[in-house]
């Protein structure tokens, strides 16, 4: 969790307004540690006017999932 936040608030991010919704996308790939290459997207939480917060960190681009544990 702490990598995605740190790539999202990257030098290479940008931020993107679509539709009302402004996210900050990281447009470096980074690894993972499951064998996919993911660009971060960080949602922020905006009904605070003075002060907008990060609200989620949404790897995108994985193929590759973790494999579940049966028990």
């Amino acid at each position: 969790m702490v990598a995605q936040v740190e790539s999202t608030f990257s030098p290479q991010s940008v931020i993107i307004n679509h539709l009302g919704k402004v996210n900050l996308v990281n447009q470096t790939k980074r690894s993972d540690g499951y064998g996919n290459f993911v660009n971060d997207h960080g949602a922020f939480e905006l009904s605070k006017p003075n002060a907008p917060e990060i609200f989620s960190v949404i790897p995108k681009g994985d193929r590759t999932m973790q494999k579940k544990k049966g028990y």
